[in-house]
């Protein structure tokens, strides 16, 4: 039992444990990793033969019991996401495991979800987010939280909603951006690039995803993602952010392309993806016409945009230095679990008139570098999976990119083709300033090469797409064009 270890993906929980295997010929042992399914509910059959026994098996007896067809694209233990392919994080010491206890509570007061007038209101417990951010720094500073990218996060979110002074530090990050081989003329000589401790916890997360995991989960990105939101939808002089909420929502949907689909698999995935589309149209691409939160008063707070927190705005900017109250309140947001109240209620909003039309330029290579990636993935799997990429989907392809002008896409699809542009994407960097912008080129999918159907489409007035638009296309290997599902 000394060699047993708590394991995790993003979404899974299992154990694990080193044997040693020796063939009788030399003195020599081969240590391995075993594993044992312990965390599958249900009490179906299948759920119980699961129970116990190596994952590697239960993939074998799943693809058994699949046609010939499906078993030549089955997945296995190392091309799943639910098991993060190969690289599981492997909880070494009781620290750990307690660190990614805490990381997985739930601050939710009540599921379901308060009605005022027109918007539906998460409930969550104040008290309950400050014990769990105190709890995490405990073990940040005991240093059981350098292999566990999630808990950081969740450090990051509660930091974001329940900020104290040691969140609101500002921590120069050059070092660390150096470290990555960032690019002395990318518009900070002589000076140093800080952020505040908050912005710096989800940088650690996805430093350690990249380093330790090769960079095989998405939750970082879209954590980073959620926090660079919150920080610009309604600061204009922070609108350079939303060109990083992108970016990062881009880098998500890169990792999620990595993996072998499978729809039990994915299923959790394909639900991020729908839900990260669901916030860029509702908090980038759209803007309220006002914004209305009411405050309670029992160490709970509900709020209509749920990043407000009561009366005083929780700072999570770079550019705000006054220092939040340490009052028992919080609020919920897309950050925690990365699921967020989905229904769309923008009768009230208008698309967003970008201060800077060279954010609105970066904003558009990203937005089309998330889809790049999932058009990327369906080409390379030889199906249609991916719901948002439905022409009825009510976060569509040509509703997403139809809120912007007609010149800010024309720039944008400039800038993408041209593999010639100065200021090209490096992936190294994580501290970008709005002197930093960067922006999407070279993409992998044939739907969005130069003349391609859908770049015609956004080279006109008004973005109309489809159905032979965002067809599948044919590939090496004799593949038909297919159309999509409906």
């Amino acid at each position: 039992l000394g060699n047993s270890c708590l394991t995790l993906s993003e979404d899974h929980a299992y154990e694990s444990h080193s044997k040693q295997l020796n063939d009788g010929e030399t003195k020599d042992a081969v240590i391995v990793r075993g594993t044992c399914e312990v965390a599958i509910p249900g009490n179906t059959k299948t759920a119980q033969s699961k129970r116990g026994r190596e994952i590697s098996e239960t993939f074998s007896s799943q693809n058994q019991s699949s046609t010939q067809r499906k078993k030549l694209d089955a997945i296995t233990a190392e091309t799943s996401w639910l098991y993060m392919a190969k690289n599981p994080v492997i909880c070494e010491n009781a620290g750990m495991v307690l660190a990614a206890m805490i990381g997985n509570v739930n601050c939710d007061v009540e599921k379901q979800k308060l009605k005022t007038g027109e918007e539906k209101m998460p409930v969550v417990s104040g008290p309950l987010y400050k014990l769990k951010r105190d709890l995490l720094w405990v073990l940040h500073d005991a240093g059981f939280m350098k292999k566990i990218p999630f808990a950081l996060i969740e450090l990051g979110d509660c930091e974001e909603h329940m900020s104290s002074e040691r969140g609101m530090e500002w921590i120069d990050v050059t070092g660390l951006v150096q470290g990555a081989k960032c690019d002395s003329n990318n518009g900070n000589e002589g000076g140093k690039i800080a952020v505040l401790r908050n912005e710096k916890l989800f940088m650690d997360a996805i430093h350690i995803s990249r380093k330790l995991y090769d960079d095989s989960q998405a939750y970082p990105y879209l954590y980073a993602g959620h926090y660079h939101k919150d920080a610009g939808r309604d600061d204009p002089t922070q609108e350079y952010r939303l060109v990083e909420s992108l970016r990062f929502y881009s880098e998500a949907s890169r990792v999620a392309s990595k993996y072998q689909y499978d729809s039990r698999d994915c299923m959790q995935l394909m639900k991020h993806m729908c839900t990260v589309a669901s916030l860029i149209y509702r908090d980038i691409l759209m803007h309220p016409f006002s914004n209305i939160s009411s405050t309670s008063s029992a160490g709970t707070i509900t709020s209509s945009t749920t990043s407000v927190c009561g009366s005083d705005e929780v700072v999570t900017t770079a550019q705000n230095t006054g220092n939040p109250s340490e009052g028992d309140t919080a609020a919920s947001s897309s950050s925690s679990g990365t699921i967020e109240n989905n229904n769309d209620k923008s009768n009230n909003k208008q698309p967003r008139k970008w201060q800077l039309q060279k954010n609105a330029i970066a904003a558009i290579t990203w937005l089309l570098s998330f889809y790049d990636s999932l058009f990327h993935w369906e080409e390379r799997e030889g199906q249609s999976f991916v719901d948002i990429l439905g022409l009825r989907h009510k976060h569509s392809f040509a509703k997403m990119l139809g809120t912007f002008d007609l010149d800010s896409r024309r720039g944008a699809v400039e800038t993408m083709l041209d593999g010639s542009n100065n200021n090209t994407t490096d992936k190294r960097i994580q501290a970008v300033t709005e002197n930093q912008l960067q922006y999407f080129q070279n993409p992998r999918s044939q739907r969005l090469v130069k003349d391609s159907l859908l770049i015609q489409a956004l080279l006109k007035e008004k973005v109309i797409v489809k159905e032979l638009d965002m067809a599948i296309p044919s590939n090496e290997l004799g593949r038909f064009r297919k159309r999509r599902r409906q």
